[in-house]
């Protein structure tokens, strides 16, 4: 079974969602934890009624067209509903913090970063502690 993290949907942004491997799909699968349903998003553009700026294609539906809000919501009473556009990507692993010490010399450059205090042979000035991101 596949893990997916969400994300709100938001027409001025959506052309750098997909470039970060973002899709759409409609929040029932965030509430129901079903498989994402693929969509096509279609920008109608600014002159469209602020109600109708957005169509989503129902791929798993044959085709079925809705209109939503630029920030992706089907209902016309602002609520939401379970056919509100979000966005969806497979889960990444999430990087790991641990506590360390920067190694600053007398030009404010770190010259090492260590997660623990030996083991590091450079002519230092100070020690900063600092948060190390570990990215496995």
């Amino acid at each position: 079974m596949s893990k997916y993290e969400f994300k709100s949907f938001s027409m001025p942004r959506f052309d750098e969602d997909l470039a970060g491997g973002w899709k759409p799909t409609y929040r029932v699968c965030q509430d129901y934890d079903d498989t994402p349903r693929d969509l096509e998003v279609v920008y109608l553009g600014a002159n469209a009624t602020y109600k109708e700026q957005v169509v989503s294609i129902d791929l798993k539906e044959d085709g079925a067209v809705r209109t939503h809000t630029a920030k992706g919501l089907f209902s016309n009473d602002g609520q939401p509903s379970v056919l509100d556009i979000i966005l969806y990507r497979d889960a990444r692993p999430k990087p790991r913090e641990i506590s360390g010490m920067a190694y600053v010399n007398a030009f404010g450059n770190v010259v090492a970063v260590t997660p623990d205090y030996t083991g590091v042979e450079v002519v230092i000035d100070k020690l900063v502690r600092c948060t190390i991101t570990l990215h496995e």
